[in-house]
């Protein structure tokens, strides 16, 4: 497009552009959960473009490719099947009017998933994950970084063996979004139980939010994780009781 040419996306009353028009121009398979993710994102969004721009000068399409590269590094932390999981893919006994709420309250700063086996609790916590990257970048070409662990990887992670623990743990603890997967599915040492109580008290008193899966009851994981650890966590918490049964399904022919 030369500089004079009228750009059909642009609206001429604010010399704008809207940067989604820009993706169809970029090569993704179809069903791409980035794709997919970068264009929530930016439908709405207006680019400034200037009354006589150099020739192949297009800040719409910058902006465009610096989302879609920063939906892509969101989206490399999120298990592989989960990354298409969505705030509108969510069931009504999922909850999402009570996900909305949480999501819109920033005093809110954990969210509790709980329910039996195969119930959806960790495609809801990717749904919630890919929420929140998708209102960071209707403003910004970066996003909020996301944490996002199992909690038997992350304190696999810990191990004062493991290679880059300290740089693990910095992350775990300061991530402004994290996720923990499963918590209470291991037989925590001291030494774990001690690491969790101070990855909640350092998020929780510095207003940092999580979302925390488990299929245990609460006695349970007082029992398991001590009750200062979950007082902390259940502080500014909604917890969320996910019904139903199971999702997970054998694969036909396959022996029992």
């Amino acid at each position: 497009m030369t500089p004079h040419e009228r750009d059909p996306a642009m609206n001429t009353t604010l010399n704008t552009v809207d940067p989604s028009t820009r993706l169809s121009g970029l090569e993704r398979p179809p069903g791409d959960p980035g794709m997919a993710l970068a264009r929530l994102a930016l439908t709405g969004r207006l680019v400034r473009i200037e009354d006589d721009p150099m020739p192949g000068d297009d800040p719409a399409r910058a902006v465009a490719e610096a989302v879609l590269l920063a939906a892509d590094r969101h989206l490399a932390r999120i298990p592989g099947r989960y990354r298409g999981a969505s705030r509108s893919g969510l069931k009504t006994e999922q909850r999402p009017g009570l996900i909305d709420e949480w999501l819109s309250t920033p005093d809110a700063t954990t969210l509790m998933l709980a329910g039996d086996h195969g119930v959806g609790k960790t495609w809801m916590a990717a749904a919630v994950a890919n929420a929140v990257a998708v209102a960071s970048l209707r403003t910004s070409t970066r996003g909020i970084p996301v944490g996002w662990w199992s909690v038997a990887g992350l304190l696999d992670d810990l191990r004062p063996s493991a290679p880059r623990a300290e740089v693990t743990w910095e992350l775990a603890k300061n991530v402004p979004f994290l996720v923990l997967d499963d918590l209470a599915y291991t037989r925590p040492t001291e030494w774990a139980v001690e690491r969790m109580w101070m990855l909640a008290d350092h998020r929780v008193n510095t207003g940092l939010r999580q979302v925390i899966t488990t299929n245990a009851k609460w006695p349970v994981l007082e029992s398991t994780w001590g009750p200062g650890t979950m007082d902390r966590l259940r502080d500014g918490a909604l917890d969320i009781i996910v019904t139903g049964p199971s999702r997970r399904t054998p694969l036909r022919g396959v022996p029992a």
